[in-house]
């Protein structure tokens, strides 16, 4: 059964055959995509900027870009991997600079709200029964002077979703469930995305309504995969940055881009 995440459920629905190597075979990957190297690190200064706030010290833009680098060359290794033609780490190392100070500027001199934690982690049960257990990974929570708490959540892609989209999402809400089971008194939550290359934040809020649904919609999603007979490939553009195609019998290794599938003969 194990303990299930969002980064797990949204694996199995994005591609179950991907899943069954992750998570039922546990076959292990050193290697990282850079987009995943660049958000490790630009979240691992955002997390240092808040964590000395907390003591007292508010570190200059120009600190912060010296971490950042320092991390970057520190962590690097050859198994981080560049998908897209035409880009290269140096490239992503000056994207991720830039998502730093667009955060720094927007946000200093950061009176806002009070952080309480940073990288907190959330760990609950789900169903009626308490069957499932669910954890993840809070960037940041914080709570402002109305004593309202904010989930933050810190994004380095280059899509911005909708507020229809934000107001749908999972993850955030599912730790908002997490988060106000550790409260001693019931509290409002407010759910914050950041998308810095954006420089543009999203807020969102949850009824317990749409709570009670989201859990009813996510045991039946863990219900599923756990009954699950079959993991097939489901063939996508996210392909080329999975980590597992030269397992995958779809693939075989492959190096080829995917293209759609009428165009592709499939393997049989």
């Amino acid at each position: 059964m194990g303990i299930y995440s969002h980064s797990r459920l949204s694996t199995f629905e994005q591609c179950p055959q991907r899943y069954k190597f992750k998570y039922i075979d546990r076959i292990a990957k050193a290697e990282q995509t850079i987009e995943l190297y660049l958000g490790s690190r630009v979240h691992e200064v955002l997390e240092k900027l808040y964590a000395d706030l907390r003591t007292g010290k508010l570190n200059t833009l120009k600190e912060l870009f010296e971490h950042y680098r320092g991390r970057w060359k520190a962590e690097w290794s050859a198994k981080v991997r560049v998908v897209k033609q035409g880009r290269n780490a140096r490239q992503y190392f000056q994207l991720g600079a830039r998502c730093i100070g667009n955060y720094y500027e927007q946000y200093r001199p950061f009176g806002q709200s009070e952080t309480v934690e940073t990288e907190a982690q959330v760990r609950f049960a789900l169903g009626g029964d308490e069957k499932y257990q669910f954890q993840g990974y809070i960037d940041r929570v914080a709570r402002r002077n109305d004593g309202t708490y904010e989930i933050h959540d810190y994004k380095t892609a280059g899509s911005l979703p909708t507020q229809k989209q934000a107001d749908a999402d999972r993850q955030l809400a599912l730790y908002q469930i997490g988060l106000a089971g550790t409260l001693r008194q019931r509290s409002r939550i407010e759910l914050v995305w950041h998308y810095l290359r954006h420089r543009k934040s999203i807020h969102s809020k949850r009824t317990p309504h749409e709570l009670v649904k989201l859990t009813e919609s996510t045991v039946a999603l863990i219900q599923r995969i756990e009954n699950q007979k079959r993991f097939p490939t489901r063939v996508s553009p996210l392909c080329d940055w999975c980590e597992y195609r030269a397992e995958c019998p779809e693939w075989g290794g492959a190096s080829q881009a995917w293209r759609p599938e009428p165009e592709r003969k499939r393997k049989r």
